[in-house]
């Protein structure tokens, strides 16, 4: 039974890795580190980020939410991690069915 879980979860792993999302957040992945406006904007949010409170913490954080990629990266981002949570979900169903027939 474990080998087939086993089996079956690199079956998930290798299908989440050809997603076309997925390869599309590392595509913007590479995009964001080669923005030097977002970079430079980064840079500067890491120097102030310990006073979340302040107004320029807040609008150096619009900034950056506001670049394309970024924006494109969290929403591709969120759909993945709503997959992942949905895959442990289901994982957790089956390892509870296994302790239990033990």
């Amino acid at each position: 039974m474990t080998f087939e879980i086993n089996e079956k979860l690199d079956e998930v792993v290798d299908t989440i890795r050809n997603n076309e999302k997925v390869k599309r957040m590392q595509e913007l992945k590479k995009e964001m580190y080669s923005d030097r406006e977002l970079s430079r904007n980064l840079e500067d949010f890491r120097k102030i980020q310990l006073n979340s409170y302040s107004y320029e913490y807040v609008e150096k954080k619009k900034k950056i939410l506001e670049n394309e990629y970024v924006k494109e990266y969290k929403v591709l981002e969120n759909e993945l991690y709503f997959t992942v949570l949905e895959i442990n979900k289901r994982l957790n169903t089956l390892l509870d069915r296994e302790k239990c027939e033990k």
